[in-house]
């Protein structure tokens, strides 16, 4: 039975909706690790995972990245965001973009592995390496959303705002 980690279900509001990504975040980006490190792992193994990562960190990550800097960022700024939040804000959008030129790295070395898993030997160092910074880094990220950003959208924003969000969010799902 396929399950999917996290996902938001019936009325939901946004910040649970963006917590459900962050589950899945971080389960891929153990799962890179697990990839990287696992030396004896079964070749089909191997290809599902490579191209679960090339699809996740292709389309789900870029789509929560919009979901936050596109939906959530600025209705938080306009709802008139102390600085300490400002900054918060600011901070997230570059490390969004810090992300996209990880990933870069990242991404041509699982497709190789999905289409050539015998390829593991030569890219196993670099795969280790990149999801290890790629880990750390997000991390970091998705704490400082969810004890800073999160709880001020929930503060800041009405309901109409919070609506408008997750109608957006799951407009860019489907």
């Amino acid at each position: 039975m396929l399950v999917r980690i996290g996902a938001p279900r019936g009325n939901e509001g946004p910040v649970a909706s963006l917590l459900a990504c962050h589950v899945r975040i971080r389960h891929h980006t153990a799962l890179a690790q697990r990839l990287a490190t696992t030396r004896d792992a079964p070749t089909e193994q191997r290809v599902e995972a490579a191209q679960q990562l090339v699809r996740y960190f292709s389309r789900s990550l870029p789509a929560h990245a919009r979901d936050e800097d596109e939906s959530l960022l600025p209705r938080i700024l306009a709802a008139g965001a102390p600085d300490d939040v400002t900054a918060a804000l600011e901070r997230m959008r570059r490390e969004h973009a810090e992300q996209d030129a990880m990933l870069a790295a990242l991404l041509p070395r699982w497709q190789r592995l999905a289409h050539d898993p015998r390829e593991w030997d030569v890219l196993a160092a670099e795969l280790a390496e990149g999801a290890a910074a790629l880990a750390q880094h997000l991390e970091a990220h998705l704490v400082l959303e969810e004890n800073v950003i999160f709880p001020s959208a929930e503060r800041l924003l009405g309901a109409a705002q919070l609506s408008a969000v997750l109608d957006e969010i799951r407009s860019r799902r489907d």
